[in-house]
């Protein structure tokens, strides 16, 4: 098991100083989004012109942000949380779910251990070996997914080690956790999108190059349909397919470069039945 003095931030240099005996300035941090050589020109050049900014008030409920991520992820804003930095939307999770039990995959970001305890709860962890090169033992990890269990967090790419849990392993992992009635988060949006499946009505004049390339971004199928339109009666194609959330983003970007002038409706999709995923041709 992972040694209590081995987790503690990242950006603690003080600690590691005491403990790995390297001095603290010759530590290169990679545990924040900070850059290592400092503020950019640019950016100091740009907050002096606007510090004014900070004497408005911010909108607590972020709406304008809210609506610019929505437009960029292709989610309702009323589906997004703002938070001011990871940490705070760990923290409202972790008050929200109260876990009184909850295993961590680890090595990995303290805070989850932090905020768990900090609400009362319990944590233990399933060490990813070094040996390995902290890859997962699906079959062992499975086997410490036990009914106590109320949360499960995986960080996924895990952070520190970089090593990632594919979409099959998961699926496994998610339906264990099912079983066991444990909540289980990846950290959890990004899950949670790949498992919404979205269609996609695409109407075009290249119909064949949009079908090859849905296919060869996701693996999904399409269907074409010949149709004409009900005002001026010209002749278009209608492009069928279903795919994961995960995927909206480069379809629409795809089809953007094939056909600029393509119409693309998309929208959620429910119970699905029939071959939804294409396995890759060698």
């Amino acid at each position: 098991m992972i040694q209590h003095k081995d987790h503690f931030h990242g950006s603690d240099l003080e600690k590691i100083e005491a403990i790995y005996g390297i001095k603290k300035e010759d530590i290169v941090s990679f545990s924040a989004n900070v850059n290592p050589l400092g503020i950019s020109t640019k950016l100091r050049n740009c907050l002096s012109e606007h510090l004014d900014a900070i004497t408005t008030y911010p909108d607590r409920d972020y709406k304008d942000l809210k609506n610019c991520i929505g437009n960029y992820a292709g989610a309702e804003p009323e589906h997004i949380i703002v938070g001011n930095g990871s940490t705070e939307l760990i923290s409202l999770f972790i008050q929200i779910t109260a876990p009184k039990k909850a295993m961590i995959l680890g090595p990995t970001y303290s805070e989850y251990e932090r905020e768990i305890t900090l609400n009362g709860g319990k944590t233990k962890y399933y060490p990813l070996p070094a040996a390995n090169d902290f890859h997962m033992d699906l079959e062992d990890f499975k086997s410490h997914l036990t009914e106590d269990l109320d949360l499960l967090i995986l960080c996924n790419p895990n952070n520190p080690t970089s090593t990632c849990i594919r979409t099959d392993m998961m699926r496994e992992i998610l339906d264990v956790c099912k079983e066991s009635s444990i909540y289980a988060t990846q950290v959890l949006h990004l899950m949670h999108r790949n498992y919404q499946k979205v269609t996609f009505l695409i109407v075009t004049d290249k119909a064949e190059q949009i079908c090859a390339g849905i296919h060869d971004m996701t693996h999904h199928g399409a269907t074409i349909f010949h149709g004409e339109g009900g005002y001026e009666h010209d002749r278009h194609d209608l492009v069928y397919s279903v795919t994961s959330g995960n995927d909206v983003r480069k379809i629409k970007k795809g089809v953007r470069e094939i056909d600029p002038s393509a119409f693309v409706n998309t929208f959620s999709s429910g119970e699905i039945m029939g071959n939804f995923y294409m396995q890759p041709k060698d």
